[in-house]
């Protein structure tokens, strides 16, 4: 059956079609056409992961090395102008000696202050279409004082294993992957942070990778 002969409902949409923002509608693709014992054709719908529709970011830091106080090391504030969502965080460090320390996501309703900020990581678009990234991304060698504690999102056990030994845990949280609502900024006084319970010793660091939407 030619598309312009599309069965339409009493709204006259055509059936089996979905809406394209900027197209309009168009017919929905089956799968391979199967016909039953009763002569029915019928095909399977199919459902395939497509790139995603949402302008996206990273942030990363590698070699982030806590000096003298154990705490947020690495702070995503919100947009002024756009609504960030972020669907992935990863976490790994080494030790001087192999230890476990505990690490937190945590969300606050105000700025971090003092502290011993490094090199502020850069904002990275997936595609070079999108507009520049609004999110602000910090890193800590020395913790801030936390801002207010809206409350703890994750909380793990990171193994670090020595510089010279074979890679410790890699640390993945996925958010928004399921029905569940990723982890959400709106504004600039709404902020995430990643935070140890511990210090990882002279020659030990950390490594972190955000990434969120921007909407």
């Amino acid at each position: 059956m030619a598309f312009g002969a599309t069965p339409r409902d009493s709204g006259s949409i055509p059936l089996g079609c979905v809406y394209v923002p900027g197209v309009g509608l168009v017919a929905i693709q089956g799968g391979r056409k199967t016909t039953d014992g009763s002569a029915n054709d019928s095909a399977i719908l199919q459902v395939a992961s497509k790139d995603g529709l949402d302008t996206s970011y990273s942030a990363a830091s590698t070699g982030i090395a806590q000096i003298t106080t154990a705490g947020a090391f690495f702070v995503l504030q919100g947009s002024a102008t756009k609504t960030i969502r972020i669907t992935k965080c990863q976490i790994t460090g080494t030790a001087t000696t192999a230890t476990t320390v505990d690490v937190t996501i945590e969300k606050w309703s105000a700025a971090p202050s003092g502290g011993t900020a490094g090199t502020a990581p850069t904002i990275v678009s997936h595609d070079t279409n999108n507009a520049g990234g609004t999110a602000v991304a910090s890193i800590y060698t020395v913790a801030p004082t936390r801002g207010t504690l809206v409350g703890v999102l994750r909380t793990a056990k990171l193994y670090c294993n020595a510089p010279a030994g074979n890679p410790g845990t890699n640390l993945l949280w996925e958010f928004g992957t399921s029905s569940a609502q990723g982890i959400v900024l709106r504004g600039t006084t709404q902020y995430v942070a990643v935070l140890t319970g511990a210090l990882l010793g002279t020659g030990g660091s950390l490594d972190v990778h955000m990434e969120f939407t921007e909407e």
